[in-house]
């Protein structure tokens, strides 16, 4: 990839790694096949993963079921990067008012994608490596669908939902969005688990989402080169299809350093919030 070539003209060729930062850390084919959580035989799994924070992934990871099928994809690091080398190189929008952090989240997700679009699965499940489930969902989800019910199993039956609903992709943790108006497209289970699917204008954070194939393919198309944030740029997508998980699933742990600047990140904007 150009991110490689712009970091190998800032330290030397020697001294990358290409490899440890263009493929997942093992494979999810075997484990995919003995898996107990459900089938997931059509999704991919990747988080995107910081070595620093490779223990919070673990754990969490096997909190919902998806540690066995689930790929370790290294995240690109921000102080390996040459930007004007990015731009030569055609990654990077010379106009783009990105700092490097969320030029190297950018660049993560597109690596990622690449790999998902090089399988033949129809969805990809995508995690940052300072994700967590929302306080109370695990109860909420027995409670509603029964003891050994999973969140595993919940996302395999969520992203079946783009076959009737459309979308190409669904936002699983959400923040800053005008919740004022959302339009409601599918209820998901019963009134225990108290979740549906809505139609927002503005889904942002990208820590945890769904996109088919189409989708993955749109956003390769519109993101090189890179100018804007990963989660920002999306929204402007053509012909793309963005819901969002409501209440949120997911949220982000606090004081990991987002992109989206300081803690805490609500699932809504407060009507007279000042954030972009």
């Amino acid at each position: 990839p150009a991110y490689s070539l712009a970091m190998s003209r800032k330290y030397g060729r020697a001294k990358i790694n290409s490899a440890a930062l263009t493929a997942p850390v093992g494979s999810n084919r075997t484990a995919r096949q003995s898996t107990s959580v459900g089938s997931l035989d059509s999704i991919a799994v990747y988080v995107v993963t910081l070595p620093g924070r490779r223990d919070h992934v673990d754990e969490f990871l096997n909190a919902v079921g998806l540690a066995r099928i689930a790929c370790i994809h290294p995240a690109v690091e921000n102080c390996k990067l040459d930007r004007q080398a990015l731009i030569e190189a055609g990654e990077v929008s010379r106009d783009a008012g990105l700092n490097m952090g969320e030029i190297a989240c950018a660049l993560s997700h597109r690596q990622v994608l690449k790999d998902f679009l090089s399988t033949d699965l129809k969805y990809v499940l995508v995690f940052e490596d300072d994700v967590a489930l929302v306080p109370g969902f695990t109860d909420r989800l027995r409670n509603d669908r029964g003891p050994d019910f999973t969140v595993a199993r919940l996302v395999e039956e969520l992203s079946k939902t783009s076959d009737t609903l459309g979308w190409q992709g669904l936002n699983l943790g959400r923040c800053w969005d005008r919740c004022e108006f959302d339009e409601s497209i599918a209820k998901v289970g019963g009134d225990r688990l108290g979740l549906q699917l809505v139609k927002s204008i503005r889904a942002l954070c990208t820590h945890a989402y769904i996109l088919t194939r189409e989708g993955a393919g749109i956003h390769l198309a519109n993101t090189k080169p890179v100018a804007d944030a990963e989660d920002r740029a999306r929204l402007n997508f053509p012909d793309f299809s963005y819901v969002a998980a409501s209440p949120r699933i997911f949220e982000q742990v606090v004081g990991t350093g987002s992109t989206q600047g300081p803690d805490p990140h609500p699932e809504c904007r407060p009507k007279h919030s000042h954030h972009f």
